[in-house]
Protein backbone atom coordinates (compact mmCIF):
# COMPACT_ATOMS: atom_id res chain seq x y z
CA UNK A 1 0.00 0.00 0.00
CA UNK A 2 2.86 2.35 0.84
CA UNK A 3 4.48 1.51 -2.49
CA UNK A 4 1.30 2.29 -4.44
CA UNK A 5 0.91 5.64 -2.69
CA UNK A 6 4.55 6.43 -3.39
CA UNK A 7 4.22 5.57 -7.08
CA UNK A 8 1.01 7.59 -7.32
CA UNK A 9 2.81 10.55 -5.76
CA UNK A 10 5.63 10.19 -8.32
CA UNK A 11 3.17 9.87 -11.22
CA UNK A 12 1.21 12.97 -10.22
CA UNK A 13 4.41 14.95 -9.70
CA UNK A 14 5.81 14.04 -13.11
CA UNK A 15 2.50 14.68 -14.88
CA UNK A 16 2.34 18.18 -13.37
CA UNK A 17 5.93 19.20 -14.07
CA UNK A 18 6.33 21.89 -16.73
CA UNK A 19 7.29 20.68 -20.20
CA UNK A 20 9.39 23.74 -20.92
CA UNK A 21 7.73 24.83 -24.14
CA UNK A 22 4.26 25.88 -25.29
CA UNK A 23 2.82 22.46 -26.20
CA UNK A 24 -0.89 23.34 -26.31
CA UNK A 25 -1.14 23.90 -30.08
CA UNK A 26 1.82 21.82 -31.27
CA UNK A 27 1.72 18.58 -33.28
CA UNK A 28 4.49 16.61 -34.95
CA UNK A 29 5.06 13.71 -37.31
CA UNK A 30 8.27 11.68 -37.62
CA UNK A 31 9.04 9.69 -40.77
CA UNK A 32 11.69 7.31 -42.13
CA UNK A 33 12.42 7.04 -45.86
CA UNK A 34 12.94 3.70 -47.63
CA UNK A 35 16.64 3.73 -48.46
CA UNK A 36 16.20 1.50 -51.50
CA UNK A 37 14.03 4.16 -53.14
CA UNK A 38 15.83 7.30 -52.00
CA UNK A 39 19.46 6.31 -52.41
CA UNK A 40 20.99 9.76 -52.92
CA UNK A 41 21.01 12.80 -50.64
CA UNK A 42 19.32 14.87 -53.34
CA UNK A 43 16.41 12.42 -53.62
CA UNK A 44 15.95 12.33 -49.87
CA UNK A 45 16.10 16.11 -49.56
CA UNK A 46 13.55 16.61 -52.35
CA UNK A 47 10.97 14.30 -50.77
CA UNK A 48 11.52 15.89 -47.35
CA UNK A 49 10.98 19.33 -48.86
CA UNK A 50 7.83 18.28 -50.74
CA UNK A 51 6.27 16.78 -47.62
CA UNK A 52 7.27 19.78 -45.52
CA UNK A 53 5.88 22.32 -48.00
CA UNK A 54 2.55 20.51 -48.22
CA UNK A 55 2.16 20.11 -44.46
CA UNK A 56 3.14 23.76 -43.88
CA UNK A 57 0.42 24.78 -46.35
CA UNK A 58 -2.36 22.79 -44.62
CA UNK A 59 -5.34 24.86 -43.45
CA UNK A 60 -5.01 25.68 -39.77
CA UNK A 61 -1.18 25.57 -39.67
CA UNK A 62 0.34 28.79 -38.34
CA UNK A 63 4.00 27.77 -38.28
CA UNK A 64 6.02 24.71 -39.31
CA UNK A 65 9.59 23.52 -38.90
CA UNK A 66 11.87 20.64 -39.92
CA UNK A 67 14.19 18.77 -37.61
CA UNK A 68 15.84 15.40 -37.17
CA UNK A 69 13.46 14.65 -34.32
CA UNK A 70 11.03 16.26 -31.93
CA UNK A 71 10.28 15.86 -28.23
CA UNK A 72 9.85 13.33 -26.74
CA UNK A 73 12.02 11.57 -29.37
CA UNK A 74 14.57 14.23 -30.18
CA UNK A 75 17.66 12.05 -30.35
CA UNK A 76 20.71 11.51 -28.16
CA UNK A 77 24.49 11.41 -28.49
CA UNK A 78 26.98 9.90 -26.05
CA UNK A 79 30.44 11.38 -25.91
CA UNK A 80 32.93 13.73 -24.28
CA UNK A 81 32.76 17.52 -24.55
CA UNK A 82 35.96 19.47 -25.17
CA UNK A 83 35.97 23.24 -24.59
CA UNK A 84 38.49 25.14 -26.69
CA UNK A 85 41.49 26.17 -24.67
CA UNK A 86 40.69 23.93 -21.69
CA UNK A 87 41.99 20.46 -20.73
CA UNK A 88 39.88 17.59 -22.02
CA UNK A 89 37.97 15.80 -19.29
CA UNK A 90 37.55 12.05 -19.60
CA UNK A 91 33.93 12.08 -18.40
CA UNK A 92 31.47 10.66 -20.91
CA UNK A 93 28.02 12.24 -20.92
CA UNK A 94 24.74 11.94 -22.81
CA UNK A 95 23.66 14.89 -24.94
CA UNK A 96 20.04 15.26 -25.98
CA UNK A 97 18.61 17.26 -28.83
CA UNK A 98 17.78 17.34 -32.54
CA UNK A 99 19.19 19.09 -35.59
CA UNK A 100 16.71 21.88 -36.29
CA UNK A 101 15.87 24.57 -38.85
CA UNK A 102 15.52 28.30 -38.29
CA UNK A 103 11.85 28.21 -37.27
CA UNK A 104 12.07 25.33 -34.79
CA UNK A 105 12.23 27.42 -31.62
CA UNK A 106 9.34 29.67 -32.67
CA UNK A 107 7.19 26.73 -33.77
CA UNK A 108 7.77 24.82 -30.58
CA UNK A 109 7.33 27.91 -28.41
CA UNK A 110 10.78 27.28 -26.90
CA UNK A 111 12.25 30.35 -25.24
CA UNK A 112 15.80 31.50 -26.01
CA UNK A 113 17.03 32.94 -22.71
CA UNK A 114 20.36 34.28 -24.04
CA UNK A 115 21.76 34.96 -27.47
CA UNK A 116 19.68 33.92 -30.48
CA UNK A 117 18.50 31.00 -32.55
CA UNK A 118 19.53 30.08 -36.07
CA UNK A 119 18.78 33.20 -38.09
CA UNK A 120 20.14 33.76 -41.58
CA UNK A 121 22.75 36.14 -40.18
CA UNK A 122 23.90 33.52 -37.64
CA UNK A 123 24.13 30.76 -40.27
CA UNK A 124 26.16 33.04 -42.54
CA UNK A 125 28.48 34.21 -39.77
CA UNK A 126 29.35 30.83 -38.23
CA UNK A 127 30.32 27.58 -39.85
CA UNK A 128 28.78 25.41 -37.11
CA UNK A 129 26.59 27.41 -34.73
CA UNK A 130 24.91 25.65 -31.83
CA UNK A 131 22.24 26.45 -29.24
CA UNK A 132 22.65 24.74 -25.87
CA UNK A 133 20.30 24.19 -22.93
CA UNK A 134 20.69 26.01 -19.63
CA UNK A 135 22.16 23.02 -17.78
CA UNK A 136 24.82 22.40 -20.43
CA UNK A 137 25.62 26.13 -20.55
CA UNK A 138 26.39 26.09 -16.82
CA UNK A 139 28.55 22.99 -17.30
CA UNK A 140 30.56 24.45 -20.18
CA UNK A 141 30.90 27.97 -18.77
CA UNK A 142 30.36 28.13 -14.99
CA UNK A 143 31.22 31.84 -15.09
CA UNK A 144 28.23 32.48 -17.37
CA UNK A 145 30.30 33.65 -20.35
CA UNK A 146 28.79 31.12 -22.77
CA UNK A 147 27.95 33.10 -25.92
CA UNK A 148 30.78 32.71 -28.42
CA UNK A 149 32.32 29.76 -26.58
CA UNK A 150 33.64 27.00 -28.86
CA UNK A 151 33.45 23.31 -28.00
CA UNK A 152 33.19 19.97 -29.74
CA UNK A 153 31.88 16.50 -28.99
CA UNK A 154 34.12 13.44 -29.40
CA UNK A 155 36.64 15.26 -31.56
CA UNK A 156 34.14 16.41 -34.19
CA UNK A 157 34.22 19.88 -35.74
CA UNK A 158 34.26 22.87 -33.40
CA UNK A 159 30.86 24.41 -32.65
CA UNK A 160 30.22 27.99 -31.56
CA UNK A 161 27.53 28.67 -28.97
CA UNK A 162 25.19 31.37 -30.30
CA UNK A 163 22.29 30.95 -27.89
CA UNK A 164 20.98 29.34 -24.72
CA UNK A 165 17.52 27.76 -24.71
CA UNK A 166 15.40 26.93 -21.71
CA UNK A 167 15.72 23.30 -20.66
CA UNK A 168 12.72 21.22 -21.74
CA UNK A 169 11.40 17.70 -21.15
CA UNK A 170 13.37 16.52 -24.18
CA UNK A 171 12.76 12.80 -23.66
CA UNK A 172 9.37 12.98 -21.99
CA UNK A 173 7.97 13.59 -18.53
CA UNK A 174 9.52 10.45 -17.04
CA UNK A 175 13.01 12.01 -17.25
CA UNK A 176 14.50 15.04 -15.59
CA UNK A 177 14.66 18.33 -17.49
CA UNK A 178 18.18 19.02 -16.20
CA UNK A 179 19.94 17.20 -19.05
CA UNK A 180 22.68 18.30 -21.43
CA UNK A 181 20.69 19.62 -24.39
CA UNK A 182 22.15 20.64 -27.76
CA UNK A 183 20.54 22.00 -30.94
CA UNK A 184 22.43 22.07 -34.23
CA UNK A 185 21.38 23.32 -37.68
CA UNK A 186 19.51 20.68 -39.66
CA UNK A 187 21.44 18.92 -42.40
CA UNK A 188 20.11 17.93 -45.81
CA UNK A 189 19.59 14.44 -47.15
CA UNK A 190 18.83 12.47 -44.00
CA UNK A 191 16.91 9.19 -44.13
CA UNK A 192 14.62 10.29 -41.31
CA UNK A 193 13.16 13.51 -40.04
CA UNK A 194 10.34 15.22 -38.17
CA UNK A 195 7.95 18.01 -39.06
CA UNK A 196 6.52 20.06 -36.23
CA UNK A 197 3.58 22.43 -36.68
CA UNK A 198 1.84 25.00 -34.54
CA UNK A 199 -1.90 25.30 -35.11
CA UNK A 200 -3.78 28.57 -35.37
CA UNK A 201 -5.34 29.75 -32.09
CA UNK A 202 -8.82 28.63 -33.20
CA UNK A 203 -7.69 25.18 -34.43
CA UNK A 204 -7.40 22.02 -32.36
CA UNK A 205 -4.00 20.48 -33.23
CA UNK A 206 -5.60 17.02 -33.19
CA UNK A 207 -7.47 17.98 -36.35
CA UNK A 208 -4.13 18.31 -38.17
CA UNK A 209 -2.91 14.78 -37.45
CA UNK A 210 -4.89 12.95 -40.14
CA UNK A 211 -4.14 15.53 -42.88
CA UNK A 212 -0.42 15.20 -41.99
CA UNK A 213 -0.66 11.42 -42.35
CA UNK A 214 -2.50 11.81 -45.66
CA UNK A 215 0.24 14.05 -47.07
CA UNK A 216 2.91 11.45 -46.31
CA UNK A 217 0.81 8.60 -47.74
CA UNK A 218 0.02 10.55 -50.90
CA UNK A 219 3.68 11.35 -51.50
CA UNK A 220 4.84 7.76 -50.97
CA UNK A 221 2.99 4.91 -49.30
CA UNK A 222 6.29 3.19 -48.50
CA UNK A 223 7.45 5.99 -46.19
CA UNK A 224 7.20 4.77 -42.60
CA UNK A 225 5.44 7.02 -40.10
CA UNK A 226 7.34 6.45 -36.87
CA UNK A 227 5.40 8.79 -34.62
CA UNK A 228 2.52 11.23 -34.96
CA UNK A 229 0.53 13.11 -32.35
CA UNK A 230 0.09 16.33 -30.47
CA UNK A 231 2.94 17.39 -28.22
CA UNK A 232 0.69 17.09 -25.17
CA UNK A 233 -0.41 13.52 -25.92
CA UNK A 234 3.11 12.40 -26.85
CA UNK A 235 4.47 13.79 -23.60
CA UNK A 236 1.76 12.13 -21.53
CA UNK A 237 2.46 8.87 -23.32
CA UNK A 238 5.97 8.82 -21.86
CA UNK A 239 4.44 8.12 -18.44
CA UNK A 240 3.04 4.72 -19.44
CA UNK A 241 5.68 2.89 -17.41
CA UNK A 242 4.79 4.87 -14.30
CA UNK A 243 1.06 4.33 -14.91
CA UNK A 244 1.56 0.56 -15.27
CA UNK A 245 3.67 0.38 -12.10
CA UNK A 246 1.11 2.40 -10.17
CA UNK A 247 -1.77 0.24 -11.42
CA UNK A 248 0.11 -2.97 -10.58
CA UNK A 249 1.04 -1.83 -7.09
CA UNK A 250 -2.48 -0.49 -6.54
CA UNK A 251 -3.97 -3.84 -7.58
CA UNK A 252 -1.69 -5.77 -5.25
CA UNK A 253 -2.44 -3.34 -2.42
CA UNK A 254 -6.18 -3.73 -3.04
CA UNK A 255 -5.88 -7.51 -2.96
CA UNK A 256 -3.93 -7.28 0.30
CA UNK A 257 -6.65 -5.05 1.79
CA UNK A 258 -9.38 -7.49 0.77
CA UNK A 259 -7.55 -10.40 2.37
CA UNK A 260 -6.92 -8.31 5.47
CA UNK A 261 -10.62 -7.45 5.71
CA UNK A 262 -11.62 -11.10 5.43
CA UNK A 263 -9.14 -12.06 8.13
CA UNK A 264 -10.21 -9.19 10.37
CA UNK A 265 -13.89 -10.04 10.07
CA UNK A 266 -13.07 -13.65 10.99
CA UNK A 267 -11.03 -12.61 14.05
CA UNK A 268 -13.66 -10.18 15.36
CA UNK A 269 -16.42 -12.74 14.73
CA UNK A 270 -14.42 -15.23 16.81
CA UNK A 271 -14.15 -12.68 19.62
CA UNK A 272 -17.89 -12.01 19.44
CA UNK A 273 -18.59 -15.72 19.67
CA UNK A 274 -16.43 -16.05 22.77
CA UNK A 275 -18.11 -13.05 24.42
CA UNK A 276 -21.72 -13.88 23.53
CA UNK A 277 -22.76 -14.55 27.13
CA UNK A 278 -21.06 -11.34 28.34
CA UNK A 279 -22.89 -9.34 25.66
CA UNK A 280 -26.22 -10.84 26.71
CA UNK A 281 -25.65 -9.97 30.36
CA UNK A 282 -24.64 -6.38 29.49
CA UNK A 283 -27.71 -5.89 27.33
CA UNK A 284 -29.96 -7.39 30.05
CA UNK A 285 -28.51 -4.84 32.46
CA UNK A 286 -29.44 -1.98 30.13
CA UNK A 287 -26.57 -1.62 27.68
CA UNK A 288 -27.70 -0.21 24.32
CA UNK A 289 -26.79 -1.55 20.91
CA UNK A 290 -24.75 1.57 20.19
CA UNK A 291 -22.69 1.08 23.33
CA UNK A 292 -21.97 -2.53 22.37
CA UNK A 293 -20.88 -1.47 18.86
CA UNK A 294 -18.74 1.37 20.22
CA UNK A 295 -17.12 -1.00 22.71
CA UNK A 296 -16.03 -3.39 20.00
CA UNK A 297 -14.90 -0.58 17.68
CA UNK A 298 -12.80 0.97 20.45
CA UNK A 299 -11.08 -2.37 21.03
CA UNK A 300 -10.48 -2.77 17.29
CA UNK A 301 -9.33 0.84 16.98
CA UNK A 302 -6.70 0.52 19.72
CA UNK A 303 -5.37 -2.69 18.20
CA UNK A 304 -5.36 -1.19 14.71
CA UNK A 305 -3.63 1.98 15.91
CA UNK A 306 -0.88 0.00 17.59
CA UNK A 307 -0.41 -2.16 14.49
CA UNK A 308 -0.33 0.82 12.13
CA UNK A 309 2.16 2.70 14.33
CA UNK A 310 4.41 -0.34 14.45
CA UNK A 311 4.06 -0.77 10.68
CA UNK A 312 5.05 2.85 10.02
CA UNK A 313 8.12 2.54 12.25
CA UNK A 314 9.18 -0.68 10.53
CA UNK A 315 8.53 0.84 7.07
CA UNK A 316 10.68 3.89 7.80
CA UNK A 317 13.44 1.71 9.20
CA UNK A 318 13.27 -0.71 6.28
CA UNK A 319 13.38 2.15 3.78
CA UNK A 320 16.50 3.62 5.40
CA UNK A 321 18.21 0.22 5.46
CA UNK A 322 17.33 -0.29 1.78
CA UNK A 323 18.78 3.11 0.87
CA UNK A 324 22.06 2.20 2.58
CA UNK A 325 22.52 -0.80 0.27
CA UNK A 326 21.03 0.26 -3.06
CA UNK A 327 20.31 3.65 -4.72
CA UNK A 328 16.59 4.17 -4.11
CA UNK A 329 15.08 6.95 -6.22
CA UNK A 330 11.50 6.44 -4.99
CA UNK A 331 10.96 8.65 -1.93
CA UNK A 332 7.61 7.78 -0.28
CA UNK A 333 7.24 11.16 1.41
CA UNK A 334 5.08 12.05 4.40
CA UNK A 335 1.83 12.01 2.43
CA UNK A 336 2.42 8.38 1.39
CA UNK A 337 2.79 7.30 5.02
CA UNK A 338 -0.20 9.35 6.16
CA UNK A 339 -2.36 8.13 3.27
CA UNK A 340 -1.43 4.48 3.85
CA UNK A 341 -2.13 4.74 7.57
CA UNK A 342 -5.45 6.49 6.94
CA UNK A 343 -6.64 3.86 4.46
CA UNK A 344 -5.65 1.00 6.75
CA UNK A 345 -7.42 2.61 9.72
CA UNK A 346 -10.60 3.17 7.71
CA UNK A 347 -10.62 -0.36 6.29
CA UNK A 348 -9.96 -1.86 9.72
CA UNK A 349 -12.88 -0.04 11.34
CA UNK A 350 -15.14 -0.81 8.40
CA UNK A 351 -14.29 -4.51 8.54
CA UNK A 352 -14.80 -4.59 12.30
CA UNK A 353 -18.19 -2.89 12.10
CA UNK A 354 -19.92 -5.93 10.57
CA UNK A 355 -19.32 -8.39 13.43
CA UNK A 356 -19.71 -5.60 15.97
CA UNK A 357 -23.16 -4.78 14.62
CA UNK A 358 -24.00 -8.50 14.65
CA UNK A 359 -22.98 -8.66 18.31
CA UNK A 360 -25.32 -5.79 19.16
CA UNK A 361 -28.23 -7.65 17.55
CA UNK A 362 -27.97 -10.68 19.87
CA UNK A 363 -31.11 -11.55 21.89
CA UNK A 364 -30.10 -11.29 25.58
CA UNK A 365 -32.16 -14.35 26.58
CA UNK A 366 -30.67 -16.45 23.79
CA UNK A 367 -27.17 -15.21 24.62
CA UNK A 368 -27.44 -16.25 28.30
CA UNK A 369 -28.90 -19.65 27.48
CA UNK A 370 -26.15 -22.14 28.38
CA UNK A 371 -27.37 -24.45 25.60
Amino acid sequence: LLGSFSLLNVLVGKAQQPIGFDADRVASISISLPVWRYASEDDREQIHERIFDRIAALPGVAEASRSSGAPPRAGIMIGTAEVEGKPVEAAVSTYHGPWVDQSFFETLGLRIVRGSGFSEAILDAYQTPVVVGETLAKELAPDGDIIGLRFRLDGESWMTVVGVAEDIAMNGLSNERSQFQVYRPVEAGWEFGAITVRANPDVDPRRLLQPMRDVVREEDGDIRIDLVGTATSLMRGTLERERFSTSLMGGLAGLALILSCIGLIGVVSQVVGQRTREIGIRMALGATRNSIVHSFLRTIGWAAGAGIALGVVLSVGGYRILRSFVPVTLDPGVLAFVGSAGVLAFITLLAGFVPAHRAASIDPLHAMDPE
